[in-house]
């Protein structure tokens, strides 16, 4: 993939970044604990995965931040389903 593509992938990826920010603002102000801790991790990782493309770090680098981030997101959203007691997951423990 060309350097350019890469970059305006991550020019794009900068806008969404900034509207997790959001969220995990308003996360923090609805949830303590684990949802909250998993919603920072998530912008951790975003920023990194991003800082590894904007750098064009080597591809293993690269990808091994994007699949760090794919699972911090699914770490949230199963933490957040079992904070919300949503139906078919695990109750939080006390």
């Amino acid at each position: 993939m060309d350097r350019e593509i890469l970059l305006e992938m991550n020019y794009d990826l900068m806008d969404q970044i900034d509207q997790l920010m959001a969220l995990e603002a308003e996360v923090s102000l609805l949830f303590v604990g684990p949802v909250r801790d998993c919603a920072s991790t998530v912008i951790d990782l975003a920023l990194s995965a991003s800082g590894q493309i904007e750098a064009y770090s080597p591809a293993e680098l690269a990808y091994a931040a994007t699949f760090q981030l794919r699972d911090a997101v699914n770490e949230f959203v199963h933490v957040t389903q079992q904070q919300l007691r949503i139906p078919g997951t695990s109750t939080p423990s006390a």
